[in-house]
């Protein structure tokens, strides 16, 4: 579990100085999942957008 002034720290990192997640995540040393978690939805990058159609199954 992240305290609160390590969260505060990786929304400085990602906020102010514009590091990339696997950046804060090797400066804290925590795992990038962890890190992009305690960031606010608003501070995630948005993930690819899935592609609406499907490809076909062949049988």
């Amino acid at each position: 579990m992240l305290t609160m002034a390590q969260i505060q720290y990786i929304k400085y990192l990602r906020d102010k100085k514009d590091k990339s997640i696997m950046e804060i995540a090797e400066t804290v040393d925590l795992n990038w999942r962890t890190a992009n978690q305690s960031l606010p939805s608003s501070l995630r990058k948005t993930p690819f957008p899935r592609s609406l159609t499907r490809i076909p199954s062949i049988l």
